[in-house]
């Protein structure tokens, strides 16, 4: 039986391969849905860039006829939330920030869609049906903020094994089903 998955784990595993395959964020990824970071006061080059890591929405779906032993299929977006300032160098700051955003969002969609865990027989899921990439830069307090959002559409399955002692022999009545009459 496949062990059964659940989204925590599938992005804990996510949260291990961009650990491990994005260097510029390192320490600074955060199982999250809000930045810990001072807004008020702007992000410091020392916090950022910096990732969010988080699943929502989750869907199950009854795979196949419920049986003893169901299973469903799972699909979940996880969204990679970046945000980043203007790096050092030469050229204005919002060519630099977009060069930088476009940077860190092909490498973590590299990582993603090539890490073993998640494709290939070591995988923790089934597939990558999609991956949406938004870019945005926005005007901080005096800095410039550039964020990226990538969502990663995740599918495995999950089996939920029924506990139905069944106490009798006739299986129309251990089931609930109507008796069959006539036959």
């Amino acid at each position: 039986m496949t062990p059964r998955r659940d989204r925590a784990q599938v992005r804990d595993t996510l949260v291990s391969i961009l650990q491990a395959g994005v260097p510029q964020v390192a320490g600074r990824i955060y199982r999250s849905r809000a930045w810990p970071i001072s807004p008020a006061a702007g992000p410091t080059l020392e916090e950022l860039p910096a990732l969010l890591v988080y699943g929502t929405p989750e869907t199950k779906r009854q795979a196949e006829v419920a049986t003893v032993d169901q299973r469903f299929s799972v699909s979940c977006d996880f969204t990679v939330a970046a945000r980043a300032v203007p790096p050092a160098g030469a050229g204005g700051p919002e060519a630099r920030l977009e060069a930088a955003l476009e940077d860190l969002a092909g490498t973590i969609e590299a990582v993603v869609l090539t890490h073993p865990l998640m494709i290939g027989p070591q995988a923790v899921i089934e597939r990558i049906a999609e991956v949406r990439t938004d870019l945005a830069i926005e005007p901080g307090n005096g800095t410039l903020i550039g964020s990226a959002s990538l969502t990663f559409t995740l599918e495995w399955s999950e089996p939920w094994p029924m506990d139905l002692p069944i106490t009798c022999d006739d299986p129309t009545v251990a089931l609930g089903l109507p008796a069959l009459s006539g036959i």
